[in-house]
């Protein structure tokens, strides 16, 4: 079989897609039932969540990237939960953990809720948890 050259074209305008890393989870305190939610712009997350609230701050950074995620979930937790409802971040993520989400990030959380958090997805060894 004869050997026949390759011609290869690279163009720089057009760079190969980036491949995303996994889609953020922003937790976050919430009155009412526990929920998790994708959202995929700004204007999706404003009916849930006000613009002065640090979830909101949170997603509105992350959409405001020049490489953003497609999309990104938003899940939630009451303190004053009286069901099986998850009462703390820390709950929530044990509830939500094996759902579609690869980076964790909180919002107005307790130190030691961090801390508790953080030794939870660190014990899994697959996702990661940003302070």
């Amino acid at each position: 079989m004869p050997l026949q050259d390759v011609t290869v074209s690279i163009e720089l305008r057009k760079p190969s897609g980036l491949i995303g890393l996994g889609k953020p989870l922003i937790i976050a305190e919430k009155a009412g039932a526990s929920t998790f939610k994708t959202y995929s712009s700004i204007d999706t997350v404003k009916p849930d969540f006000t613009e002065t609230t640090e979830v909101y701050k949170k997603a509105a950074a992350i959409f405001a990237q020049d490489h953003r995620p497609a999309t990104l979930a938003i899940a939630t937790y009451d303190p004053a939960a009286t069901d099986t409802d998850p009462k703390t971040a820390a709950e929530a993520i044990a509830k939500y953990y094996d759902h579609d989400w690869f980076f964790l990030l909180t919002a107005d959380i307790e130190l030691t809720d961090e801390v508790a958090i953080a030794d939870y997805v660190e014990g899994k060894k697959f996702k990661m948890y940003v302070v």
